[in-house]
C-alpha cells in the first residue's frame, strides 16, 4: 500500500503490468497457393523470468491487426492463430498447432449453363482484435516460455481458380505478458 497525506492507494507493484513484449511481422503475406498442411505466416516466442521474489499471476495477450483474405472461385482459405506455453526452471513450450481461433473464407460459384462465365472474387477484411490466454501462477525463480504461430491452410477440396487472385495477409502480431502478484507476501 501507498500512504500519503492525501490518503492510501495500491502500490504500483500490485497493479497488472506488462513484463515482456514482442512484435513480429509476417514473412509470407501476399499471393498464396494450395496448402493442405499448415504453413506458418508468423512464428514468435516470448520468455520471462520471475525474479520478483513473489508468486505472479500471468496472462498472455495476443494483439492481432486487421487481417485480409482475397479469394477466387472456388476454394477455402484459413488463417488460424495458435499458442502454447510451458513454465518451470527450464521450460520448452511445444510447437503450437491450429486451434480454430482465426479467420477463414470460402467461395464457390457454379455456372448454371456450360457457356456461362463463372467469374467470382471475394474480398474480406477483419477488424483488429485481442486474444487473452491465462497462463496461471508463476513461482519465484521460474520462467515462462510462450510460442505463437499464425498458420495458413486450405482445408477441403481444391481446384485451380478460373481467375486467380489469392491473397492472405496476417501483417503482424504483438505478444504481451502481463503479471500481477498472486498474494500479499
Amino acid at each position: 500500500m501507498l500512504s500519503s497525506p492525501t490518503g492510501t492507494d495500491v502500490a504500483a507493484a500490485w497493479v497488472p503490468r506488462i513484463v515482456a513484449e514482442r512484435f513480429t511481422t509476417s514473412t509470407k503475406d501476399g499471393a498464396v497457393e494450395r496448402s493442405p498442411d499448415p504453413v506458418p505466416f508468423i512464428a514468435s516466442e516470448l520468455t520471462w523470468a520471475n525474479t520478483t521474489g513473489a508468486q505472479q499471476r500471468i496472462w498472455l495477450e495476443i494483439h492481432r491487426p486487421p487481417r485480409m483474405i482475397i479469394t477466387s472461385n472456388p476454394n477455402s482459405y484459413v488463417l488460424d492463430d495458435a499458442v502454447s506455453w510451458d513454465t518451470g526452471v527450464a521450460p520448452v513450450a511445444p510447437p503450437p498447432s491450429a486451434t480454430e481461433n482465426g479467420i477463414g473464407a470460402r467461395i464457390s460459384v457454379t455456372p448454371v449453363t456450360v457457356n456461362q462465365i463463372a467469374y467470382t472474387r471475394f474480398f474480406r477484411r477483419w477488424d483488429s482484435s485481442n486474444w487473452w490466454q491465462s497462463i496461471g501462477t508463476l513461482q519465484p525463480e521460474e520462467i515462462v516460455h510462450t510460442r505463437y504461430a499464425a498458420l495458413y491452410s486450405t482445408p477441403g477440396s481444391w481446384r485451380a481458380p478460373n481467375n486467380p487472385l489469392q491473397v492472405v495477409r496476417a501483417y503482424w502480431v504483438r505478444l504481451r505478458l502481463w503479471a500481477t502478484p498472486e498474494a500479499t507476501p
